[in-house]
């Protein structure tokens, strides 16, 4: 290794414009090979993904799609009065939504 860094200190020119040329060189090779990224979310229609989500929109069309968990923060219990208003009016107004099939409350 010592010779090694005692030939790249001598010849350090050589050693910077050979790295700016492996860059650029693994840089076009990259752009020539291209990638297999792809933001399509579909995914291919043998994954076992979309198989659950075929079968979701098959069998249960009222329970396809995405869901989510809404959390609360709250001083008091949540079994409170004022505490549950709250919730339940937020839960109301979401239900409310064009594509919300359905509400569940905790």
């Amino acid at each position: 290794m010592r010779t090694l860094a005692r030939w790249c200190i001598a010849h350090r020119r050589i050693v910077i414009v050979g790295w700016i040329v492996l860059l650029i060189g693994a840089n076009v090779i990259g752009q020539a090979v291209g990638s297999t990224y792809n933001s399509n979310y579909k995914g291919q229609s043998t994954s076992g993904s979309q198989r659950a989500i075929d079968l979701l929109q098959k069998s249960f069309p009222v329970r396809r799609g995405d869901s989510a968990s809404i959390v609360f923060d709250a001083t008091a219990s949540v079994t409170s009065a004022p505490v549950r208003h709250e919730i339940d009016s937020l839960l109301a107004r979401i239900a409310r939504f064009p594509h919300v099939s359905g509400v569940v409350t905790p």
